[in-house]
């Protein structure tokens, strides 16, 4: 909850004061916030909050006319997957599957450009 909320939450607080009009915040959540996957356990009651606080910090950022919003686009290899267990199974199978037939990787999400 500390890593995969708390963090997020805080950041956004932390920020506010210099952020822009049309900026945005993003953050990664996962299908296993809405539906059981095998070995993701405590991490989907955690991307369940993650997503409830995207709803409520995009309810209070949107009076600064910045966006908060969630994306789900695959498992990716980070620091926080390595700790599921079966997630190089998972990774594995996932390019078998998904419509481009290719894993997501961190820069297909986005990369850091600071202006």
């Amino acid at each position: 909850m500390d890593i995969s909320v708390f963090s997020f939450t805080g950041l956004a607080k932390a920020f506010q004061p210099v952020l822009r009009p049309g900026g945005s915040l993003l953050t990664m959540t996962y299908y296993g916030s809405e539906k059981v996957s095998p070995h993701y356990n405590v991490m989907g009651v955690a991307k369940a909050a993650l997503e409830a606080s995207v709803r409520y910090l995009a309810y209070d950022f949107g009076k600064q006319d910045v966006r908060v919003n969630a994306i789900s686009a695959g498992p990716i290899r980070t620091l926080a997957a390595a700790g599921v267990s079966g997630f190089k199974t998972m990774y594995r199978r996932f390019a078998e599957i998904a419509p481009l037939h290719q894993n997501v990787t961190i820069e297909d999400v986005g990369t850091w450009q600071f202006s």
